[in-house]
């Protein structure tokens, strides 16, 4: 008897978290949003290498704060975390995300534009990948 209490349990805490993942909200930028944020990291183009990476992670991070209106003071590593596994491209970003914190942190780090016009593609397809269609 208790075993079959303990099976009902077990199948029921199953089937509820089925029902949740299968009918929880999943956030995504509004279309007309993401298109704006879209051309705004495109025309950091015209920039230093190194300043088009900082400036179009600023973007893209700003864009993905407002996924979570509610969550205040987080850092830009913590928001893309929140969100990174909807990313088709998750690696990409997080290899861009360090690259940003280098030249960030430590003095004289340069970048290729190569890697700047690489970076600014990537962010544009991870917004692509959270944005309604």
């Amino acid at each position: 008897m208790e075993i079959a209490i303990f099976l009902g349990l077990g199948i029921l805490i199953i089937l509820l978290g089925v029902v949740f993942l299968c009918f929880r909200k999943k956030v995504s930028l509004p279309s007309d949003f993401a298109t704006r944020t879209i051309h705004q990291i495109k025309n950091t183009h015209n920039l230093d290498p190194a300043h088009a990476l900082l400036e179009s992670h600023k973007i893209f991070v700003s864009a993905l704060e407002t996924l979570f209106p509610n969550q205040k003071n987080m850092t830009a590593a913590e928001t893309i975390s929140k969100i990174a596994p909807r990313f088709t491209n998750e690696h990409d970003i997080w290899k861009f995300h360090r690259i940003r914190n280098k030249i960030a942190h430590e003095p004289g780090i340069r970048i290729s534009y190569e890697d700047s016009h690489a970076a600014r593609q990537a962010f544009i397809r991870a917004l692509r990948s959270v944005t309604k269609s």
